[in-house]
């Protein structure tokens, strides 16, 4: 959710640095205080809803849906990453059901820093490849794939779960994070098996 007051031209420099991110990378449990809702043009006074759908914190788990087929990894440093990415740590769960729900948890990142996240067609020892996409060759952004953002909390965590009405097939293999800014390195992966 946007907080009551919170200027627009803030939230949508939030909005354009995700999507930014986002084109840039497809080149290429016990802190439980709630998440931010990332920003979306429906918010912002556009009605987009699905097709910008960056995670809600008040989903359910991918980890708590029952009958899933739940798929988990755990967060590890990729090779090109900054020195700073050595202290993040956490896990991404994706579960398949009626639809798809991923969820991540992170700890040790810049407190009150944005991120984002995106579900990856190949594994972290390739640097998670080309997001997962529905539909290959499709559009670069959710529905046909699946982003997560979120803001870092004072004590350097972030958690958030992103929701799809899709099933993702085997090739949703990995999980990446990055900072929310332009250009930025990939810092983490996590493989999903």
């Amino acid at each position: 959710m946007i907080k009551q007051g919170r200027p627009r031209r803030a939230v949508a420099a939030l909005a354009a640095a995700i999507a930014i991110v986002g084109a840039a990378c497809s080149a290429d449990a016990a802190d439980t205080e709630a998440q931010p809702s990332p920003p979306t043009t429906a918010a912002m006074g556009h009605d987009h809803s699905a097709s910008t759908n960056t995670g809600d914190a008040t989903a359910t788990p991918a980890a708590d849906i029952e009958g899933a087929d739940l798929v988990s990894g755990t967060f590890a440093t990729l090779a090109d990453a900054p020195p700073s990415a050595t202290d993040i740590s956490g896990t991404a769960d994706l579960a398949r059901h009626q639809g798809t729900t991923v969820t991540i948890m992170l700890h040790g990142l810049t407190p009150g820093n944005n991120y984002v996240s995106h579900v990856h067609a190949d594994s972290c020892a390739n640097n998670g490849g080309p997001h997962y996409q529905f539909e290959v060759g499709g559009g670069h952004h959710p529905p046909n794939e699946i982003h997560l953002a979120f803001t870092a909390n004072d004590n350097g965590m972030g958690t958030m779960t992103a929701e799809n009405a899709s099933v993702a097939d085997q090739t949703a293999a990995s999980v990446v994070v990055h900072e929310a800014i332009d250009g930025s390195p990939k810092l983490v992966c996590a493989d999903l098996s």
